[in-house]
């Protein structure tokens, strides 16, 4: 058997569908970027604790602008690292030793 030579659409139409298709460097680079994105539950349970950071940091602080930018800071370095917290463990206790080295 020998093949029939491709007509000029379909090469266009083969080509559209590679172009379309994410190479494996591509699919990698989502995997990866979806590994290092907090879930749904992580932001919800960070949130959760965010007016008791304030409240602690507010007595840490002297100021309510320096316990605001504790509390911004706090939160920057735990959406940073969120890939390094471990889902089960105590998230609060987490956010509080952030805070507290910050």
């Amino acid at each position: 058997m020998s093949e029939q030579p491709i007509s000029g659409q379909e090469q266009e139409q083969q080509q559209a569908i590679s172009e379309n298709t994410p190479s494996e460097q591509e699919q990698e680079q989502q995997q990866t970027a979806n590994e290092n994105t907090p879930s749904e539950d992580f932001e919800a349970g960070v949130l959760a604790q965010l007016d008791s950071l304030y409240r602690t940091a507010r007595r840490m602080t002297s100021s309510q602008q320096a316990a605001e930018d504790l509390v911004q800071e706090t939160m920057l370095k735990a959406f940073r690292f969120a890939h390094t917290y471990q889902p089960g463990t105590n998230l609060r206790a987490w956010l509080f030793r952030i805070l507290n080295t910050s």
